[in-house]
């Protein structure tokens, strides 16, 4: 009796033991495909950003924008709140990113209206270095294919609903110089859709932008 006791407690252990890896395997596996399939999505989510930003469509998110003579001199807040609006209706946005443009505005704003900044009408916004904040870039590396459309998206950091991430422009040779300039941005999951919540080119650090100012101003 002893013996079938000790028979059916190995069994059991091996059983139990046998489960928990299978168990593990499968939870294994079913992280790796989520992995994967949130990568897809992140790299289709920022591919679309940078389509609709070089697009016909495209949201200009400095029309609002008041110039005197050849200078501006502040924005249309009302205008700005349009824009806002359009951001938003695109679906490609979360809050924090639109709540991080109106900030950047609102800034920009009383710098001007204060007499801080000089900015040129016709010139970019002193943001990224006066290169486009979409890409951080003042060209792309080639016309075709589409650029936008063979980037390349690498997750750094991801949790249930929010994504580190960097991009880069696909396609490219291993030795093209293109290759040295990761741009880093941010995503997160609202109502089970990924949006972008931070892109590297609109970043609002008050000390940046004030030497931008300071730049334009010499």
């Amino acid at each position: 009796m002893k013996k079938i006791i000790i028979f059916v407690s190995i069994y059991l252990f091996f059983s139990a033991a046998v489960f928990c890896v299978v168990g593990q395997l499968n939870s294994s596996l079913s992280s790796a495909n989520e992995k994967k399939e949130s990568l897809s999505k992140i790299q289709e989510l920022m591919r679309q950003v940078l389509k609709q930003a070089d697009s016909g469509n495209r949201i200009e998110l400095w029309a609002s924008l008041i110039n005197r003579g050849n200078v501006y001199v502040g924005f249309d807040l009302d205008k700005h709140k349009t824009i806002l609006y359009k951001l938003r209706a695109t679906g490609l946005y979360a809050e924090e990113f639109v709540e991080n443009f109106n900030q950047i505005v609102l800034f920009y704003d009383k710098m001007l209206r204060d007499g801080e900044l000089e900015w040129f009408t016709g010139e970019l916004i002193p943001l990224a270095n006066g290169a486009n904040p979409w890409c951080k870039c003042q060209d792309v590396p080639y016309d075709e294919p589409c650029p936008w459309e063979n980037i390349e998206v690498e997750i750094t950091k991801l949790t249930n609903t929010t994504a580190e991430a960097v991009w880069r422009w696909g396609l490219l040779r291993s030795d093209s110089p293109w290759n040295e300039f990761p741009y880093h941005f941010r995503a997160v999951k609202e109502n089970g859709k990924w949006k972008i919540s931070y892109l590297e080119g609109f970043d609002l650090f008050h000390k940046d932008i004030i030497q931008n100012a300071e730049k334009l101003n010499q």
